[in-house]
């Protein structure tokens, strides 16, 4: 017997006997398929004062393609489909980076991806914000319509 799952959900499976006396089962095996997905893609991302008036973002992103519990051989479907870093002053958008279009360090390989970004943005007017008022998201979509959100440590 085959079934097809979707991977937006965890499984557990179980055998059944049935006999003319009576039906037993008992459990077979578990599919965290959900779980290990929502939790394969590494974000690491933090912004600090670097002086006054001077902020620094920090982004790297780290996306494994080879898993134990893939069988499959087309990594594509793993690869990274968008990701976008959004630093919010107040509450509100001060600067968004496509992390794929705007960056120099992408490493592609044939078993994980890598992003780094770094920049150093002037705040001008908004220099004066405070560090409560300082937030930094990441935000990484794959190609088989997984999300991954971190929000980012913001220190002084």
């Amino acid at each position: 017997m085959e079934k097809s799952l979707p991977l937006h959900g965890n499984y557990e499976t179980q055998v059944v006997a049935v006999s003319e006396t009576g039906r037993r089962s008992e459990p077979l095996l578990d599919l965290n398929f959900k779980e290990q997905f929502e939790n394969r893609m590494m974000i690491h991302a933090y912004a600090h004062w670097s002086s006054y008036g001077y902020l620094d973002m920090n982004i790297e992103i780290h996306n494994p393609l080879k898993h134990e519990f893939m069988l499959t051989k087309n990594n594509e479907n793993l690869r990274i489909k968008s990701a976008v870093g959004t630093l919010y002053l107040n509450g509100q958008v001060y600067k968004e980076i496509d992390l794929l279009k705007h960056n120099e360090f992408i490493r592609n390989e044939p078993y994980s991806e890598i992003i780094y970004f770094y920049d150093t943005f002037e705040l001008g007017e908004e220099r004066d914000v405070r560090f409560g008022d300082v937030e930094l998201v990441v935000i990484v979509e794959d190609n088989l319509g997984f999300i991954y959100e971190t929000v980012g440590d913001v220190s002084y």
